[in-house]
């Protein structure tokens, strides 16, 4: 299983480092195993994406993972109708617009994973695309995803916001890793 998020172009912007560093449209990709989340119309926070794929790695990976789920949040309605995901789940925004992520529901050991079928659009056109995966593979095969980032984004990240970056960074925690 192969999980990533690449990008090859970072603009700084001013303000806080969850905002500061985005992917324009067209420039990243985030790979889920069989899932691929790219756009060519959506610009990608990059502190929130990765922070996304650490939440969601803990998810995963953790045993009372129960406690973490998302039981409910309104700007998603329409993701979390379509998925039929209203309790008990949880979500990978990415830092994207709201109703283009990923909702993730586990069960079992294993993990189904519903997004829109097309994250090229402006607005989801809600086709779906759902697909189950063992939980643990999944959880380790994206804490390598999101180490991989910090590696090629721990020299990208101006000297103004390098502080702010090593703490948040070191309070993101992956059990099991």
């Amino acid at each position: 299983m192969e999980c990533s998020i690449t990008w090859d172009e970072l603009d700084v912007r001013n303000g806080p480092l969850w905002k500061a560093l985005v992917v324009p449209p067209g420039r990243y990709r985030i790979k889920l195993g069989p899932l691929e989340v790219f756009s060519t119309v959506h610009s990608l926070k990059l502190i929130l994406a990765i922070n996304s794929l650490a939440k969601g790695t803990i998810y995963l990976l953790s045993s009372n993972f129960e406690g973490m789920e998302i039981e409910d949040e309104p700007d998603y309605t329409t993701l979390i109708s379509s998925c039929k995901a209203f309790d008990g789940f949880f979500l990978l925004t990415f830092g994207l617009p709201e109703d283009f992520g990923v909702t993730m529901k586990r069960k079992n050991g294993k993990v189904v994973l519903c997004c829109p079928d097309d994250f090229n659009v402006p607005l989801p056109t809600y086709s779906i695309r759902k697909v189950e995966l063992s939980a643990r593979e999944l959880g380790l095969c994206m804490a390598k995803a999101v180490f991989d980032a910090f590696g090629r984004l721990d020299t990208k990240v101006p000297e103004g916001l390098r502080d702010e970056y090593l703490r948040w960074r070191g309070a993101l925690q992956i059990p099991g890793v």
